[in-house]
């Protein structure tokens, strides 16, 4: 009876660290608008009709750290937004305008307050003859 009990425990236990979440970034897209703080439709490249793009990100297990929404192109830092983080469930966005001339891969890193990358998410956007 009393192993049972120990049994039941520890699993209970095992159950509980399974269940507790670390840092994470919840959900990661691209799109064309947010509302509400929910995004719009995911995209996985920019089509001509628009100049900016958004990335929405939604972070769990980070309340009080700092993240940040880095912007590359074609492997190049172009733009940084830093945010501070203030729920267990936080959702945070940034944009980017992008010219005629900035076709290529552009990604967002998610980066905590070490630098680590927490996900990263790619956009094409293609030159008007690979439409």
């Amino acid at each position: 009876m009393i192993m049972r009990k120990a049994s039941m425990a520890m699993l209970l236990l095992a159950g509980g660290n399974a269940l507790a979440a670390g840092p994470e970034v919840t959900r990661a897209l691209f799109t064309y608008g947010v509302v509400e703080r929910e995004p719009g439709p995911a995209i996985e490249f920019m089509g001509p009709d628009h100049d900016t793009v958004i990335h929405f990100t939604e972070l769990a297990g980070l309340n009080g750290q700092h993240v940040v929404h880095e912007w590359l192109h074609d492997g190049q830092a172009r733009f940084r937004m830093e945010f501070d983080v203030a729920g267990d469930v936080w959702r945070v966005h940034s944009s980017k305008a992008i010219t005629a001339t900035e076709q290529g891969d552009w990604r967002v890193r998610v980066l905590d307050a070490q630098g680590r990358v927490l996900r990263e998410s790619v956009l094409k956007v293609p030159r008007a003859d690979e439409l």
